[in-house]
């Protein structure tokens, strides 16, 4: 490309269009490499953007310069994650800046194989089973190397490792949560559960995580295994929390240990709770509450506290 071409737009060529849940970054690599380059970040420094720390809106705004149709434009501004303070903005609904890596890459190999491209929900830490293959994602090459965004284009390694053919990690755990992140990020039209609606992702996702540390105290799940359950705890209505908390409680404690109370059942919960509260968490936490109480003998104090939230 001519340098005054550069500066007008960063490719000569865009018939390669994105993809639904294909984020700014996973595009602009694709692109790079149709080009004819094999760094994203080399290629990202020489037309003035920032090539060693990944800023998804700066590379969004450079793409949004080239030609798209109005459709392959609204493709990628609801997939890609744009910073505001402490959360990710991804179209209507937001994350948290920690629930969110940009800088590793992770990937389903069956996914990748099948259309080359990035997905956004790759990029969520609680998400780490594919619900269209039952496949764990994968975050390093064969060579037990982290995948970062250096190479250009999203299925080959610096090494020339083809990463839809690398060794496919079956899992036996429920992906329903991750089917519910899916239907999120790609607006998809329906239902959702009765504690879901109105809440952002961000909130979903601390619930769960956090139900999910409880249920690990006992029952020697796995961790995909609790993120499973606490999912399916909060997936319905707010007796159907309780009920399933209840039932944790009575399989895995027993009436001895649920007389001796909330902390020494559920642990120091100010150590478990997520840094920013919100609704969502604090129902986790009456529903806990109220499932010790019809469960096992718990102070008065509590069980008043237990009554008023009702």
């Amino acid at each position: 490309m001519k340098v005054e071409n550069i500066l007008a737009r960063p490719f000569s060529s865009w018939h390669l269009k994105p993809e639904p849940g294909e984020p700014s970054y996973g595009y602009f690599s694709r692109l790079v490499e149709d080009e004819g380059h094999s760094s994203t970040k080399i290629y990202a420094t020489e037309i003035g953007l920032n090539g060693k720390h990944i800023n998804p809106e700066e590379l969004l705004n450079s793409l949004l310069t080239l030609g798209l149709d109005k459709t392959s434009r609204n493709v990628l501004i609801q997939a890609t994650p744009l910073r505001r303070g402490k959360l990710y903005h991804l179209g209507d609904d937001a994350v948290r800046v920690r629930q969110l890596s940009i800088t590793k890459r992770r990937l389903c190999p069956a996914c990748l194989a099948e259309d080359h491209t990035h997905k956004v929900w790759w990029d969520i830490q609680a998400f780490q089973n594919c619900p269209l293959h039952g496949l764990k994602l994968n975050g390093k090459s064969e060579a037990g190397e982290w995948l970062r965004w250096v190479k250009s284009g999203v299925t080959l390694t610096p090494r020339g490792e083809d990463l839809a053919r690398t060794p496919r990690r079956h899992s036996d755990a429920c992906t329903r949560f991750e089917g519910f992140i899916i239907h999120r990020l790609r607006h998809d039209c329906g239902p959702e559960p009765e504690l879901f609606v109105g809440r952002p992702l961000a909130e979903i996702i601390d619930a769960i995580t956090f139900l999910s540390r409880i249920f690990q105290r006992r029952g020697g799940r796995k961790a995909g295994e609790n993120i499973a359950l606490s999912y399916a705890a909060l997936s319905a209505s707010r007796m159907y929390l309780v009920a399933s908390i209840q039932q944790w409680l009575t399989e895995n404690w027993t009436l001895e240990e649920r007389k001796r109370g909330s902390k020494f059942v559920y642990g120091a919960l100010n150590f478990m709770v997520p840094c920013e509260r919100s609704d969502l968490v604090d129902d986790c936490i009456a529903a806990m509450r109220e499932a010790l109480a019809k469960t096992g003998r718990i102070s008065r104090i509590l069980r008043d506290h237990v009554s008023e939230n009702r």
